[in-house]
């Protein structure tokens, strides 16, 4: 199946940019070309407007006059949104099985891999939460922990266990976090799981994140965190106090003025490495980022799209990325969102009734367990 195929190129490409070298290592940010490639000659040249996807679309695509006048951090960050976009507008990856046993041993190989050649040094020993501190840390904790948490709600124990160790060991604080939350909410009783999954009310939870990661840059909540942990909160969230708060400054933030429209898709970055007079700096708060490029009630719209996936265990692991947007960078991180949008189409893989897999040509024409919340199967 050409999805197939451009699974597999996405998969290559990881491991071409781990080896670092000159120009191969950007080999994931030629994927639109390859898809489009594999598009014009092994389909039917049909789109995938499913609603995990359009949000990214519709925000790109009217982020597109941000890039007059030329800024370079805009046309990055435009188009780092349109690699990931383009490849899953081309393709529904739903009309495949992925099996996330092996993606889960491929993504711990991979980052194994990125962890110790970070640290080749050995500059960072030790493990410590509290300190965010592995000699193994790596971004490929972010994809692993949901690759782990499929795994665990579809009953595939030993590997999601597996997975969610190594996530651990690769340590990014909030995408454990992420996963803890994700799992008391899935457990919690059927209606108020339902509740607390309602597209309205995770864009409520989205605007309560910016709000306190604007507090939380003002000191808000500095004496309460040094009194319990006896660390400064600059300390404690890795310099992103200054951060945030430099961000803030540098934009000139008043509700009143961020109401319909932002500073411009990237325009942050800009405006951040002007203040601190470096070279090369991220915000590490996607969320706060958004509100400031894009304005208040654009970012709700956005939000509100990307959270209203249809099946119920979609939301969840939409309301795992909005834990990542908090405090990374995840947004231009390829890795992950493609792992994310994989995740995705095999939810709504799961909740296909075998009538309409029959319709797929690419697909295995059996019926498919549902894992998808709310959502039926219908048997054959």
């Amino acid at each position: 199946a050409p999805e197939a195929l451009v699974y597999v190129g996405f998969l290559a490409s990881l491991v071409l940019a781990l080896t670092g070298l000159p120009f191969i290592r950007y080999a994931v940010y030629l994927m639109p070309f390859f898809a489009l490639a594999v598009w014009l000659v092994a389909t039917s040249h049909s789109f995938n407007f499913s609603r995990d996807v359009l949000a990214f679309f519709l925000m790109a695509s009217l982020s597109l006059p941000s890039l007059f006048p030329w800024d370079f951090n805009t046309f990055k960050k435009i188009y780092f949104i349109f690699v990931f976009v383009t490849v899953f507008l081309l393709f529904d990856f739903a009309k495949i099985n992925l099996d996330m046993r092996k993606l889960s041993i491929a993504l711990i190989g991979l980052g194994l891999f990125n962890g110790l050649t970070r640290n080749a040094s050995g500059s960072v020993e030790g493990f410590s939460v509290i300190d965010s501190q592995s000699m193994l840390e790596t971004t490929f904790a972010f994809p692993l922990i949901m690759v782990s948490l499929y795994l665990i709600l579809t009953r595939k124990y030993v590997f999601g266990v597996i997975a969610f160790v190594f996530a651990v060991v690769f340590l990014k604080r909030i995408a454990i976090l992420a996963y803890l939350v994700a799992l008391l909410v899935w457990f919690l009783p059927k209606r108020l799981r339902r509740f607390l999954l309602s597209p309205i009310l995770l864009t409520v939870g989205g605007s309560l994140v910016v709000l306190l990661s604007v507090a939380f840059a003002n000191g808000f909540f500095d004496e309460w965190i040094f009194d319990a942990l006896q660390k400064s909160p600059n300390d404690l969230s890795k310099g992103r106090q200054v951060l945030w708060y430099s961000a803030i400054v540098a934009c000139d933030f008043r509700v009143g003025d961020f109401i319909l429209f932002g500073e411009g898709i990237g325009k942050v970055t800009t405006e951040l490495q002007q203040e601190l007079r470096v070279d090369r700096v991220l915000l590490h708060n996607d969320l706060l980022t958004l509100v400031l490029e894009i304005g208040l009630i654009p970012y709700l719209l956005f939000i509100y799209l990307f959270v209203s996936v249809k099946a119920e265990m979609g939301r969840l692991f939409a309301l795992v990325m909005l834990v990542l947007f908090s405090t990374d960078n995840v947004l231009i991180y390829q890795h992950v969102m493609f792992i994310y949008f994989f995740i995705q189409a095999q939810i709504r893989r799961s909740s296909l009734s075998f009538a309409e897999i029959r319709k797929r040509p690419s697909t295995v024409r059996r019926p498919v367990p549902s894992v998808a919340g709310d959502t039926k199967t219908s048997r054959r």
